[in-house]
C-alpha cells in the first residue's frame, strides 16, 4: 500500500502529505488535519471518531461517504489491519508522529505568531441555534473574582456552542466577549489593542490576556489557595454548608478535598461524634450526608460552649506560668486594685470641676501690676478694694479700679462687712492721704457712702 500520509506530491515538494499533522488545540489534541472524504481509507478509528463529533463530517454527501467507508474496509482486509490497534498496523500505514511545535509557539505572547486558536466547526446543516443577547451573560468586572470569571466564561462557551453559526470565527466570539465587560476592562482592553492587535482576532490569546487582567496573573489563586487552607467549620453553618463553600474554594485555587481533610475541619463536638461511630465513608459525598444528619442531633448552644470551654482549657495549657502567678496573686490585690480604680474615678470626676472654676477666673478681669502693688502694701483685699477682710472672705463683685476711702466710718463698715464669717478675723485701717487723688476708679462713692450711713443709723 502506498504510504499517502509520509510521501509528499513530487511535482510540488511545496505541498504537504494528505495526512499531514496540525498543531494540537483543546478541541483537537492529536493535531489531525481537517477532514477529507479521498482520505477516509488513511484514517484510524479514533480520527473518524473525532471527525464524527466534532461535525466535520455533517456536510459530506451520506453516499459518498458509505461508499468511501466500504474502500475503507476492504483495503483494511487487504493488509490485515483493524484500523485501530498499532500492533497490527503495518509500518508505514499510520501517520507520522506529531513534530516537535516551534519554539515561537510556547512564548504564549500577545502578538501574532505561529500560536494555535481555538477552532469553530461548522454548524450542522439546517440547525437552529439558541439566540443570546449580551445581556444574558454574566457580566466581567475589573475587581471580579475566580468565580465569577469562570461564570463569565462558561456563559459565553454556552453562547458559541448554543448558536455556532452566529459565531464562525474568533473575531465574533471576541466581539460578543467585549460587550459582556465593564467600562474600565473595555477602556483598557481597547488600549492594550494598540498594541496587541492579535487579542482581537485571536480567543486564546484574549482569553488568556484578560484572565491574567482580572485575576492579576496568580494572586487570587494563592489567595483562595490560603483561604482554603484555613477554612474551618462554623457553628451557624450545616456540614452541607460548609462542603459547599470549601468545594468552591478548592476549585477556584486548584486544591481537592478528600475524607479527612474535610473531617479534621469540622467543629470538634461534631469529630467527636463521628469519631463514636467509627465509620468507613468511601467519598467525602458519604461523609457530608452522616455529618448532615449527626448535626440534626447537636444543640448549637451546647456546642459553642464546649468549643469555649476547649479553647480555655488549651490557653491555660499553653500558659502555665501564666496561670502560675494568678494563682500567686496576693488577696488584698483586687482590693488594691478597687480602691485606685475609685481614686481615679473620683480625681476624673473632679478635675472637670476645677477645669470650670479656672475657666471662669481666667475670664475674668485682672488687677493691673501698680493696683497689685497697692493693695499689698495697702493691705486691701485683691477682690474688690476695700480694707478689712481677704479675698477668699470678700462678698463683693470684683473690682480692678481703685476704690477711693474717705473716712473712717466707711472702712469700718467695710470691716463689719467683712466680719459676716466668724472664721475671718480682720483689722480696720486707715486708708492714706494719697489714694484721695487717685483719679481712676468706677464705683461710685456715694453709693457706699449711702448705705453706710443707713446701717450706722439703723
Amino acid at each position: 500500500m502506498t504510504n499517502l500520509s509520509a510521501q509528499s506530491n513530487p511535482e510540488n515538494p511545496l505541498v504537504p502529505p494528505p495526512n499531514a499533522r496540525v498543531a494540537p488545540t483543546d478541541e483537537n489534541p492529536h493535531g489531525y488535519p481537517p477532514f477529507d472524504l479521498r482520505h477516509v481509507h488513511t484514517y484510524t478509528n479514533k480520527q473518524l471518531h473525532h471527525y464524527l463529533t466534532s461535525g466535520a463530517m455533517t456536510s459530506v454527501d451520506e453516499k459518498d461517504l458509505e461508499r468511501q467507508m466500504e474502500r475503507r474496509k476492504s483495503m483494511h482486509k487487504l493488509i490485515n489491519w483493524d484500523g485501530n490497534t498499532r500492533e497490527n498496523t503495518p509500518a508505514g500505514s499510520l501517520p507520522p508522529p506529531l513534530p516537535p511545535a516551534p519554539s515561537s509557539s510556547q512564548t504564549l505572547s500577545l502578538d501574532y505568531d505561529s500560536e494555535a486558536d481555538s477552532e469553530c466547526p461548522a454548524p450542522p446543516p439546517g440547525l437552529k441555534g439558541i439566540k443570546f443577547n449580551p445581556s444574558d451573560i454574566t457580566q466581567l468586572r475589573y475587581d471580579s473574582n475566580i468565580a465569577q470569571f469562570n461564570n463569565w466564561l462558561q456563559d459565553l462557551k454556552s453562547a458559541f456552542n448554543g448558536d455556532p453559526a452566529k459565531y464562525p470565527t474568533s473575531v465574533q466570539k471576541i466581539i460578543l466577549a467585549t460587550m459582556t465587560i465593564d467600562e474600565q476592562l473595555k477602556t483598557t482592553y481597547n488600549s492594550t489593542v494598540q498594541a496587541h492587535q492579535a487579542i482581537s482576532t485571536h480567543w486564546r490569546k484574549f482569553k488568556r490576556w484578560i484572565k491574567d487582567v482580572v485575576l492579576h496573573g496568580d494572586t487570587d489563586r494563592l489567595k483562595l489557595s490560603s483561604e482554603f487552607t484555613t477554612a474551618r467549620h462554623r457553628v451557624s453553618e450545616d456540614p452541607n454548608q460548609f462542603y459547599l463553600r470549601l468545594f468552591n474554594l478548592g476549585i477556584q485555587s486548584g486544591r481537592s478535598i478528600d475524607v479527612d481533610d474535610y473531617r479534621t475541619r469540622l467543629v470538634k463536638p461534631l469529630q467527636n461524634l463521628i469519631n463514636q461511630h467509627d465509620r468507613t465513608y468511601s467519598t467525602v459525598q458519604d461523609l457530608v450526608a452522616h455529618a448532615g444528619r449527626l448535626w440534626q442531633t447537636l444543640d448549637p448552644n451546647e456546642v459553642r460552649q464546649k468549643i469555649k470551654e476547649d479553647k480555655e482549657r488549651t490557653q491555660r495549657q499553653r500558659n502555665p506560668e501564666q496561670r502560675d502567678r494568678q494563682q500567686q496573686r496576693p488577696k488584698n490585690h483586687n482590693r488594691n486594685s478597687d480602691q485606685q480604680l475609685a481614686e481615679g474615678s473620683s480625681s476624673r470626676t473632679q478635675q472637670p470641676q476645677q477645669n470650670r472654676q479656672d475657666n471662669r477666673q481666667s475670664n475674668k478681669p485682672r488687677l493691673s501690676q501698680d493696683e497689685r502693688q497697692h493693695r499689698a502694701d495697702k493691705n486691701l483685699c485683691f477682690n474688690c478694694g476695700y480694707p478689712g477682710h481677704r479675698r477668699d472672705d470678700c462678698t463683693h463683685p470684683f473690682n480692678p479700679n481703685r476704690v477711693v476711702l474717705r473716712d473712717d466710718n466707711q472702712a469700718k463698715t467695710q470691716s463689719v462687712r467683712g466680719q459676716k464669717r466668724p472664721r475671718v478675723k480682720t483689722q480696720p485701717l486707715h486708708a492714706a492721704d494719697d489714694d484721695a487723688d487717685s483719679p481712676v476708679h468706677t464705683t461710685d462713692d456715694s453709693d457706699h457712702d449711702e448705705r453706710a450711713n443707713k446701717r450706722s443709723k439703723n
